[in-house]
């Protein structure tokens, strides 16, 4: 452990899902993840492709900040869009409210809370229509978009 890390935040948590049509994986669809870190005004963008199963995968993201010991709102804007055949497609869009790992779909701040963790596992369906949602655990937070994590209650 550094002697710094308690000024590391998580700003995104790793991800990785499936990008269908149908219910068929779509080789070739490009994926790209905006993040906006609210209290630094930090922006980080990174694209992919999906493989010949319709896979796609997004490293963590970690910034340092003093923000760790101040008081104040955490706010991370995180989006995700697919695009395919000239058509964008919002497969994730939500502000975390946190700086912990997996702390996007889980309200980890009560002391068991990591017990039953929702991993950021998502399959993406270019033929749903994007629904909001409450994100996982957490009470009050909101998910907007297509893609689905494992286990999700379909309403």
């Amino acid at each position: 452990m550094g002697l710094f890390d308690f000024y590391k935040v998580n700003v995104f948590t790793a991800m990785s899902g499936v990008v269908t049509f149908d219910g068929k994986p779509v080789k070739g669809i490009k994926a790209v993840l905006n993040v906006r870190v609210v209290f630094n005004n930090k922006n980080f963008t990174v694209s992919t492709e999906t493989d010949d199963s319709g896979r796609f995968y997004f490293d963590a993201i970690t910034t340092n900040s003093i923000n760790t010991i101040l008081p104040s709102a955490k706010m991370i804007n995180q989006k995700v869009f697919f695009y395919y055949q000239g058509e964008e497609y919002l497969g994730w869009d939500m502000v975390k409210n946190n700086y912990e790992y997996n702390g996007e779909l889980n309200d980890l701040s009560e002391p068991n809370s990591t017990s039953n963790i929702i991993p950021l596992i998502l399959t993406c369906d270019l033929k749903d229509k994007s629904t909001t949602r409450k994100a996982g655990t957490h009470e009050h937070v909101a998910l907007t978009g297509i893609c689905r994590w494992s286990g999700e209650p379909i309403k």
